[in-house]
């Protein structure tokens, strides 16, 4: 009888412990999605009053975009033109306006071609993409007539965001003998943080206008 209770208690222990592993208490907190170009301090998106879209960097790589504009092409409330293949100049258009009523940013500085009058988003490495804030409609009261459609900003990645230091290397293959090979480099060295991308492409066939065979090289230090 005593060795009957016991088993039953040992089964019963096993069964108690092997329920508790399948159903995890899961304690963590989902902070909310803070956006910053709508009122130019930190707010959570489900309180700004004008629309705004947010990719981050787990949202960019998931998509498997390639470029900027491929990014932008896939938001509602965005209309984009581009003169030709890949490479050549692309137009975004917000709420019916034109092309240099979207004001466009990066980490707070308004970026743009001093040829074109627009901002040359296909040679925006989207490697170095850490987060875009997309903020559609009237933005003047804050940012000027330059952004009535609305404003973009994008911020880029930074050495200081890693725990520790950190390497990543990419590489792809596609149609017209294309191939893409990215790597970046972050972390700290002495007192700076830096975060060193490298961009080496080639698409000897393909219908682009950019240079074969070229290597970029950023170096951002905090």
């Amino acid at each position: 009888m005593q060795k009957f209770i016991a088993s039953s208690l040992l089964l019963a222990g096993i069964n108690t412990q092997s329920q508790a592993q399948e159903n995890p208490t899961d304690n963590s907190l989902e902070l909310p999605n803070m956006v910053v170009t709508a009122t130019r301090s930190e707010l959570a998106k489900n309180q700004l009053a004008a629309a705004a879209t947010v990719y981050t960097r787990k949202d960019i790589e998931r998509l498997q975009v390639q470029t900027l504009p491929e990014l932008l092409k896939g938001t509602s409330g965005i209309d984009m033109t581009q003169a030709g293949g890949y490479g050549k100049t692309t137009s975004v258009f917000m709420r019916g306006t034109n092309s240099d009523h979207v004001l466009v940013l990066i980490d707070g500085i308004k970026v743009g071609s001093v040829t074109l009058g627009m901002t040359p988003f296909e040679f925006i490495p989207i490697d170095q993409i850490e987060r875009v804030e997309i903020i559609k409609g009237p933005q003047s009261s804050l940012y000027g007539s330059e952004a009535i459609g609305g404003v973009i900003q994008i911020f880029t990645r930074k050495g200081n965001t890693m725990e520790k230091p950190s390497v990543t290397l990419e590489a792809g293959g596609g149609s017209y003998d294309t191939y893409r090979v990215a790597g970046t480099v972050s972390g700290k060295w002495k007192n700076s943080w830096y975060t060193m991308v490298l961009m080496p492409g080639n698409q000897p066939r393909g219908p682009s206008v950019l240079i074969s065979q070229t290597t970029m090289v950023t170096i951002t230090r905090q």
